[in-house]
């Protein structure tokens, strides 16, 4: 029998030179490699969003006008709020250009550990980000992205794109509340019931409150970015409606109130009315969609777009009630010290041969808008309200919104759904 040779099985293959990174770093890590320090403070990073919040809202809301056929209005809105959107994010996040460090020594081998470029500890890290997941910013954040994909869901709506609803809900609902929220919102379920009086539910959420204090505050905080599309829209409303009322009151439309400025003062009012309901509307309609998506139903945009508008103009209607009741109140408590100023600043102009309604006599005199200004809170200080007074108009302004609120909601959803949750109201 022959013999067989021997072998190794290794010397049947030849192996090839073993392949080592040709990538950067930086591209494993969404993070800047080597950010400088910006200068921003806390402060300039919360106004910052803030400011971007609003602006992607007006942005969302001009997409939505364009959604609906009003195309060159819709257009011009985007592209005015996305462009000042832009221009803060830069001013917060400046993009630097780093150069990649070399990758391979000439011999073909890596020259660093790639964990050496990044001065992060890990183990610190996953604190930190768990500690910002039960704060006050991770609530606000997460309000903000629920009231955005809302927004973006009621554009779909009324594009008729069903995909991209379905797509903008669901990010919605994939939002977490903070463990601070989650416990809240369990101790109102423990202390509230559907069949128990006004009464006993609303002493349920106080006792809540004093319970889960830190998910209290973090559960309205979250909500405050729902403000958004109303203000966005009440203020391009009142810009737009101030346009076409001094249009309108330019052809005589206005003369019979021969006022000057009237045209423009009632197309800004009632532009800035229109935009709250609208506004509402833009958010309300996106809940709806969320909620049905939420519920396993299959969403009918139709459905969809009447009931998101009958409960977001009741919404926005109780808002601009509301909010008219609070100025009314405000201006109550201000308007001796206001009337004051104005009067002494009237005599001292008057004193000296200027008329008080000639605003170019005013600025032509250099130092007197100074001058006046200092007469003027002279004669005011005396006249305005006291601590308790002022402590009396801002709680009854936070009733007065707490009660709009939960009205609005509990005659919202009676409109729309024609049922509604006390406890939601609450």
């Amino acid at each position: 029998m022959a013999k067989l040779d021997t072998y190794n099985p290794d010397d049947l293959y030849t192996p090839e030179a073993p392949e080592y990174p040709t990538y950067d770093p930086a591209d494993l890590y969404d993070v800047p490699v080597g950010q400088e320090d910006t200068g921003n403070t806390l402060s300039d990073y919360a106004v910052g969003g803030f400011k971007i919040g609003i602006d992607r809202v007006g942005q969302a809301i001009g997409d939505s006008l364009s959604a609906v056929g009003a195309d060159s209005l819709g257009s011009g809105i985007e592209s005015y709020y996305g462009k000042r959107a832009q221009e803060t994010t830069d001013k917060l996040f400046p993009s630097k250009t780093v150069e990649p460090p070399a990758m391979l020594s000439e011999s073909g081998t890596p020259t660093y550990d790639p964990a050496d470029l990044y001065d992060i500890d890990t183990e610190a890290m996953q604190g930190t980000a768990s500690e910002q997941s039960d704060s006050t910013l991770a609530a606000v954040t997460g309000g903000i992205k629920r009231m955005t994909s809302a927004v973006h869901a009621t554009a779909d709506v009324y594009r008729g794109d069903k995909e991209g609803v379905i797509e903008a809900a669901t990010k919605g609902n994939d939002i977490q509340s903070t463990p601070s929220q989650t416990a809240f919102n369990e101790a109102i379920s423990a202390n509230t019931k559907e069949s128990n009086p006004w009464v006993s539910n609303i002493a349920g959420a106080v006792k809540a409150v004093f319970e889960q204090p830190k998910g209290a505050w973090q559960g309205m905080a979250a909500q405050t970015p729902n403000m958004f599309p109303s203000l966005v829209a009440a203020w391009t409303g009142a810009k737009f409606g101030g346009l076409v009322g001094a249009k309108i009151g330019a052809v005589g439309g206005t003369a019979a109130i021969p006022i000057p400025g009237i045209g423009t003062t009632i197309g800004a009012i009632t532009g800035g009315i229109l935009g709250v309901i609208i506004g509402a509307i833009a958010i309300e309609t996106g809940f709806k969609a969320q909620e049905d998506l939420s519920k396993g139903k299959d969403l009918d945009l139709d459905d969809i777009r009447v009931r998101g508008a009958k409960h977001g103009a009741v919404m926005g209607s109780l808002d601009v009630v509301m909010g008219g009741l609070t100025g009314l109140a405000t201006r109550a408590v201000f308007k001796p010290a206001v009337n004051a100023a104005a009067k002494a600043q009237a005599a001292h102009l008057v004193s000296k041969g200027i008329s008080p309604m000639d605003d170019a006599a005013i600025k032509a005199v250099p130092g007197l808008s100074t001058e006046l200004a200092k007469i003027g809170k002279a004669a005011a200080e005396p006249l305005l309200p006291d601590r308790k007074t002022m402590v009396a108009l801002v709680a009854g302004s936070m009733a007065g919104e707490t009660f709009g609120e939960g009205a609005g909601e509990y005659w919202g959803s009676l409109a729309s759904e024609g049922e509604a949750s006390k406890v939601d109201a609450i």
